[in-house]
C-alpha cells in the first residue's frame, strides 16, 4: 500500500469488502475468509495478509495473528532490522 497512510490503507480495504474487528481487518469470500493487518512504516502502509477456510481449527487465526505482530517493517529498504 505504498505511499498510502494507515488511514487511506483501511479506507481502502473498508471498501473492498472489509471489517475492522478490534485492530485487523477481514473478508469472508465463500469457504475462506481473508485477513489484513496494517503496518505503518513512514509514508507508506504495509498489510500483513492471511487466508485460511472458514472451517479452520479453532485457534488458526490467533496463530496467524501472533506471526503477523512479530513482522517487522525496515526503513532502510534494506531489509534490515
Amino acid at each position: 500500500m505504498e505511499r498510502r497512510s494507515y488511514d487511506e490503507a483501511q479506507k481502502e480495504l473498508l471498501d473492498k469488502g472489509y471489517t475492522l474487528i478490534n485492530d485487523r481487518m477481514f473478508r469472508q469470500d465463500g469457504e475462506t475468509i481473508y485477513g489484513v493487518e496494517l503496518k505503518a512504516a513512514g509514508t507508506d502502509t504495509w498489510g500483513v495478509c492471511s487466508r485460511y477456510p472458514i472451517d479452520a481449527q479453532e485457534g488458526y487465526g490467533v496463530q496467524i495473528h501472533a506471526i503477523a505482530g512479530t513482522f517487522a517493517l525496515s526503513e532502510n529498504g534494506n531489509g534490515g532490522e
